[in-house]
């Protein structure tokens, strides 16, 4: 069982009830875990879309209308290509450039008391990793977006001879260099 074969029972009408459609779900995630070493990517990314599935199962009410939309889920190689991106940004060895990009901006600990006065949609890595692990990005161009926000919150914000702004730019020549060579081999392995 798989996400595109659920969609097409969807499309097809073949879900007679919404438990029938959980317990597809439910198969999927239940294959994931069995099948794959619990630290795998594939394990740990079944394991925050169960987590989500989960939450989203206690906000239905009792009588459950379904609506998908394929348009609006990131296919697995687009979530693939985006995670891969975080993890080069998050290499050990970009520790020099990439410590301020970690977590989000804490403006007491820095002492830059008006940060959030001046960045009025503060964004970071542990924040777009989250996004991209509960499904908010419809797109990779999202995805993309709010790495390129991280960045430009950290150009308007500190001078340019500030070494984090200098450390901004040499890890979005990392960004850019792997997304420019990995985004091109994906859209042309696609066609």
């Amino acid at each position: 069982m798989d996400l595109s074969t659920v969609q097409s029972k969807f499309n097809n009408d073949q879900y007679k009830t919404v438990d029938a459609f959980i317990d597809d779900i439910r198969l999927i995630l239940d294959n994931c875990h069995r099948y794959n070493n619990p630290h795998d990517f594939v394990a740990q990314s079944g394991k925050k879309l169960e987590e989500v599935f989960d939450r989203l199962l206690l906000k239905r009410p009792s009588s459950t209308v379904i609506v998908t939309d394929s348009d609006e889920l990131m296919s697995d190689d687009k979530i693939r290509l985006c995670n891969n991106a975080l993890i080069e940004m998050n290499k050990k060895k970009y520790d020099r450039i990439n410590w301020a990009f970690k977590q989000p901006v804490d403006a007491s600990a820095w002492g830059a008391t008006d940060y959030y006065d001046i960045i009025k949609n503060p964004m970071d890595l542990s924040t777009i990793e989250r996004k991209l692990n509960e499904l908010q990005y419809k797109n990779e161009d999202e995805f993309v977006a709010d790495v390129r926000l991280m960045f430009q919150n950290c150009y308007t914000y500190n001078a340019p001879t500030h070494p984090v702004h200098q450390n901004a730019k040499a890890l979005e020549k990392v960004f850019d260099t792997y997304w420019k060579k990995k985004a091109h081999k994906t859209s042309s392995s696609s066609k």
